[in-house]
């Protein structure tokens, strides 16, 4: 690195790593907030859903997997309004980690009993 040797240098050596600073600063802001965006949950969902059809498994799982947590909490909150208490609660819980495992990981069995429920409203 040079010597310095005039103030004048000195004070325009400092203005443009000042400038620089700034200039850092907002690329960095900007990458962060691009960076936080693509990681939301809607965003996460869009990308994986848009990309073409080499994903079809990564689509189906989380479909898949959408649809266990969904069942398991709507089996939870049935038994729950069944009874209530604290035992009830946990017992709910267990229920909806037991129904959401076997809905995502078996997905047969959630296409035959939503063809089962079409059915029933079909007749009526």
């Amino acid at each position: 690195m040079r010597k310095i040797e005039k103030y004048e240098e000195i004070d325009s050596l400092l203005f443009d790593l000042e400038n620089q600073f700034e200039i850092d600063k907002a690329n960095v802001q900007i990458s962060f907030n691009q960076l936080s965006n693509s990681f939301k949950p809607q965003n996460l969902i869009k990308s994986i859903l848009s990309v073409p059809s080499e994903s079809n498994e990564i689509k189906d799982s989380l479909i898949n997997s959408g649809i266990g947590i969904s069942g398991g909490y709507l089996a939870k909150k049935t038994f729950e309004l069944i009874s209530s208490g604290p035992v009830t609660k946990i017992i709910g819980s267990g229920i909806m980690i037991g129904v959401s495992n076997l809905l995502s990981k078996h997905p047969e069995y959630t296409q035959f009993a939503f063809n089962k429920i079409l059915q029933m409203f079909k007749k009526k």
